[in-house]
């Protein structure tokens, strides 16, 4: 009871803190703070317990010193905190004609004022910082003590870096750097997904890595990627063994991406023959991947859905477009993606309409339950080398590509025989992928649940659900793909983790009222008052969906930094059509940007009267009876038809 009790408390003091958060950042975005060289902000609406930690959060994302101050009548509660080079509490003694006390050191302080001092106390601490804080020292600087191999990073080693503890301020942590370290596989976790984990290698020797609150980074990432990082090593201690954890604190891309073939040439391959097809497919990816990434990393059953939602006619009238084109650019003459039209992309939607009508066959699939099983890429590379080919579920095109990437490396036989396709995929390289498959050239395919029902009639005997299908749709087009493809043994190796994460992908899909609110909040701000003329688009104007996609994106990232890290341009663009339903907004494919209405009272708006916000929530219902069913049902039912769902 007492740990429940803790745990009620804490989530309240994080939602006390987003709420801080989101307000601050609305103020510097729409009042003009973002150029000062020293934030000061004030709120009576603010609780004066957490307003420190939110001025750490804001001064380490803007990194420049922020103030913060709960309001409390005519008197002020303010904390404040610093980057290095700018000593907070001598800046304050320069200031203390406008405060009442004050107190703290070179990174934070804390004070008190009257109310009415806080435009003067911002102009003077300004003053001041003009001449002690340049630009470039608004640049964040980590600074490494070494440069290591990962080699260099043993057990030992680890042992031997903690006999410098206690660490804290005046003697921090080591901190090491890698240059140049190759990305086997990087993911979201945590609760929310803002916390990024990697495994990457580096001559042969392999390191997991762990970034909390870099899960922003994913967007940007790719397995066979080079990057720089810069880490504190760490022990992880799980079942009984010990290994070496790398705590990432920040990275960044070498260069290009570069994918060598097996032998030692690194270019495109012209000829298409079998024998270079596969460096072609892996070097193609690497050069597509950078640039389709924030689709690719969509799983497919989003993808899916946001062309549904279209196709539906929901948000009918509103300039939404979830066309796939629009978030891949390719130059002229440039190798690059087929861009596949809404039908093609419900066309594995209407196919399984199809297969649902039809008799159930007859042939019988074997499930092996290996659900929530640990080390999962591990484990699959086991499989891969095991020498029977296996087709392997996945659930987003960027994962296909970087699981088939750490099986190319790490495997030492026929598991490095491995291919990826999804529906990204031109024509011409998914038939040579099915008949590469088919052949047995190939041993092991990563593929998308759309792509299965094709390359399950190769006939191979062995099928693998890497992750939780995200709906009793996804599982059918497996389940369907597997009796007909005669496969004899269907793996199910998915487990809470994916669960988990995939709830973070429904929250994106599907926004909530808080984060309606904090929307609609953020448009008041960046577009001004109620009833603001709204800026059409001249007749004729080309690229206008560019630039709405932009805006869109612009928005999400004011979201994540307001303390909801889910969102991405695909929930804003759901928000704003439930936002114009219910009639807060005035927003038509003529105009740029939506324009705020007035909401006639202050009474509760029921979001159900949004259609759009209906079927969302009936989609994310129904998702997640299924993925709580897949989890614990008994392996045997799963095989069955569920008519149910």
């Amino acid at each position: 009871e007492l740990a429940a009790e803790l745990d009620r408390h804490n989530r309240e003091r994080q939602q006390v803190e987003s709420r801080i958060l989101a307000d601050a950042l609305g103020m510097i975005d729409g009042e003009g703070y973002a150029r000062d060289r020293v934030v000061v902000l004030a709120s009576p609406a603010w609780h004066p317990g957490v307003t420190g930690i939110v001025a750490s959060r804001l001064a380490e994302s803007l990194y420049r010193p922020v103030l913060l101050v709960a309001l409390d009548g005519e008197e002020g509660r303010g904390s404040g905190r610093s980057i290095p080079g700018f000593h907070l509490y001598r800046a304050l003694q320069h200031c203390r004609e406008y405060l009442t006390t004050f107190g703290g050191h070179a990174g934070a302080a804390g004070f008190s004022l009257p109310a009415g001092h806080i435009d003067a106390l911002r102009e003077s601490i300004n003053q001041y910082a003009l001449s002690l804080i340049p630009p470039d020292l608004m640049v964040p600087v980590l600074e490494v003590d070494a440069r290591v191999s990962l080699e260099d990073i043993s057990v030992q080693l680890v042992n031997e870096l903690a006999m410098l503890s206690p660490h804290g301020h005046g003697n921090p942590e080591p901190l090491l750097s890698c240059l140049g370290v190759s990305v086997i596989s990087c993911r979201e976790v945590g609760r929310d997904g803002s916390h990024l984990k990697l495994l990457v290698k580096e001559n042969g020797i392999l390191r997991d890595g762990i970034g909390f609150h870099l899960g922003g980074h994913l967007d940007n990432l790719a397995a066979g990627e080079a990057l720089d990082m810069a880490f504190v090593p760490s022990l992880d201690h799980w079942n009984g063994t010990v290994r070496v954890q790398l705590e990432i604190k920040d990275l960044r891309r070498t260069g290009d991406l570069k994918v060598v073939s097996p032998n030692g040439e690194d270019r495109l391959l012209p000829d298409r023959a079998k024998g270079h097809f596969l460096d072609t497919l892996f070097k193609e990816a690497g050069d597509y991947l950078p640039r389709a990434a924030p689709l690719l990393f969509l799983p497919a059953f989003v993808q899916r859905k946001l062309v549904e939602y279209e196709q539906k006619g929901y948000g009918a009238g509103l300039p939404l477009h979830y066309h796939p084109s629009l978030f891949l650019c390719t130059s002229a003459g440039q190798p690059g993606l087929e861009i596949i039209s809404g039908a093609t992309c419900a066309a594995a939607g209407e196919g399984l309409d199809s297969m649902m009508a039809a008799h159930e066959p007859e042939f019988s699939c074997r499930p092996v339950d290996c659900r929530g099983r640990p080390e999962r890429p591990s484990w699959l590379a086991g499989l891969a080398d095991g020498g029977k080919p296996a087709l392997v579920v996945v659930s987003s095109p960027h994962r296909a590509v970087e699981l088939a990437t750490y099986l190319r490396r790490i495997c030492s036989g026929p598991g490095k025989k491995v291919a990826f396709c999804h529906s990204w995929l031109p024509p011409e390289q998914r038939t040579m992928v099915k008949e590469l498959f088919t052949g047995g050239q190939i041993n092991v395919v990563l593929a998308t649940p759309d792509m299965v029902s094709t390359l399950s009639e190769a006939g191979h005997g062995r099928m693998v659900v890497y992750h939780l299908p995200y709906d009793h749709g996804d599982w059918e087009m497996i389940r369907k793909a597997a009796h007909r493809g005669k496969v004899d043994y269907v793996y199910l190796p998915f487990g809470p983790d994916d669960h988990r994460q995939a709830r973070a992908y429904l929250a994106a899909l599907v926004p909530e009222r808080d984060l309606l609110a904090r929307l609609y909040a953020l448009l008041r701000q960046e577009l001004g008052s109620p009833g603001s003329v709204p800026r059409k688009m001249p007749a004729g104007e080309n690229g206008h969906r560019g630039e709405q996609q932009l805006f869109l994106y612009h928005l999400a990232g004011l979201l994540r930094r307001a303390g909801c890290p889910w969102a991405r341009s695909f929930t804003v663009g759901m928000g704003l059509a439930v936002l114009t339903e219910l009639g807060l907004l005035q927003w038509s494919p003529d105009q740029y940007r939506p324009v705020p209405r007035h909401s006639g009272g202050r009474e509760k708006i029921p979001l159900a009267a949004s259609p759009t916000y209906r079927w969302l929530q009936e989609l994310k219902e129904r998702a997640i009876k299924w993925q709580k069913y897949a989890l614990q049902a008994p392996a045997d039912l799963l095989m069955e038809c569920h008519p149910g769902f």
